[in-house]
């Protein structure tokens, strides 16, 4: 995931140096001594027009209409912040299992650590089209909230039973119409302490309703990122552990689906940190 971000980087740094040097040789600004500050302002500069478009197009995202399609626009975008954000952050970021998705539209289930999860899999899996169920307090966020709207996620109203059983259908009609694949975090929070807090059947009731299978990812070591910035990096390691097949789902009930999906999240927490 570092790779899009780098590469950006390196661009708009190449693109700075050019035109800084030419900036001297036709003396525009032929201060030599103040090169290092004329790098930075350029570079800043690229970096505001690079981001520019995406700025526009997300004032004309209506927030109270659902995404009818996935925007590969904001799908380029938002690989590409995530990936800034992980070199920013001084994450070394593996990813193992992806070959194990399914073609069709999946619902993804995964443990909550940290912050940096979402944004993690929001960039990792964007290929494969996959909308996260978020917080409504996330869509209050300026801009975030218009760009994770235009990826199709959904907001959850905790505690509101009609509201989460209103997201629970949304979510179901976009992986039967395979419009997007879900991800969601059946424990409902980030768990600050070691293991798995205990499921949320509720969520798993999307794979049974659109007949698709689960997608069973872990991540570790996602929760020493921000005791370590900035001082020391931090490996991270996203994992698929497995996939059920839709005739596992449809042939087992929401807590059978919980206990098996909980049982292979556990497997994989258990086995050593090799990231």
């Amino acid at each position: 995931m570092r790779g899009p971000g780098a590469r950006l980087l390196g661009i708009l740094a190449g693109m700075s140096v050019a035109i800084v040097t030419v900036m001297n040789v036709l003396h525009i600004w032929p201060y030599w001594f103040l090169i290092p500050v004329e790098l930075l302002l350029c570079f800043l500069g690229l970096l505001v027009c690079w981001a520019l478009p995406c700025l526009v197009g997300l004032c004309f995202i209506d927030k109270n209409k659902p995404m009818e399609r996935h925007s590969r626009f904001f799908s380029y975008y938002a690989r590409q912040i995530v990936s800034l954000m992980l070199i920013i952050l001084r994450v070394q970021l593996r990813v193992s299992g992806i070959e194990k998705l399914p073609q069709e539209r999946f619902l993804l289930v995964g443990n909550h650590r940290s912050f940096l999860d979402p944004v993690v899999e929001i960039g990792v899996f964007q290929k494969q089209r996959v909308s996260f169920v978020a917080k409504q307090e996330l869509f209050e966020i300026p801009v975030v909230g218009r760009l994770i709207h235009s990826l199709q996620c959904l907001s959850l109203h905790r505690g509101a039973i009609k509201e989460e059983l209103k997201t629970i259908l949304q979510a179901t009609k976009l992986v039967k119409d395979q419009s997007a694949s879900i991800g969601i975090y059946p424990e409902g929070t980030r768990n600050s302490k070691p293991g798995l807090l205990p499921f949320k059947n509720g969520a798993f009731r999307i794979a049974e309703k659109a007949k698709a299978p689960i997608a069973v990812a872990v991540i570790h070591n996602s929760d020493q990122v921000k005791r370590n910035f900035p001082f020391r990096g931090t490996k991270v390691r996203l994992e698929l552990v497995g996939v059920l097949d839709k005739e596992f789902v449809q042939t087992h009930n929401s807590t059978q689906i919980s206990e098996k999906v909980r049982s292979m999240m556990e497997q994989s927490l258990l086995q050593p940190a090799t990231v």
